[in-house]
């Protein structure tokens, strides 16, 4: 099974870059394990015409918000 790339958008990483180091490497590695196993994941759509298209991961206090393109192999966040 071939990863999917990560693509972070620009407020994705400001986000990141204000969260405790630890939180931050625990939420890095998570992402990369989620690119790693997308297509064994179930993808819980979010609702609203915002978010449409798009997908929640619970991870302890926070959710990953994330779109997946299968079709480029590609994981945005």
């Amino acid at each position: 099974m071939t990863a999917y790339s990560v693509l972070l958008t620009p407020e994705a990483k400001t986000d990141i870059q204000h969260l405790d180091a630890a939180v931050r490497s625990r939420i890095l590695t998570k992402i990369e394990w989620m690119s790693r196993n997308a297509e064994l994941l179930i993808h819980h759509p979010l609702r609203g015409e915002r978010f449409s298209g798009c997908f929640k991961y619970r991870f302890g206090d926070y959710r990953i918000i994330y779109q997946l393109r299968p079709t480029k192999r590609q994981i945005s966040y």
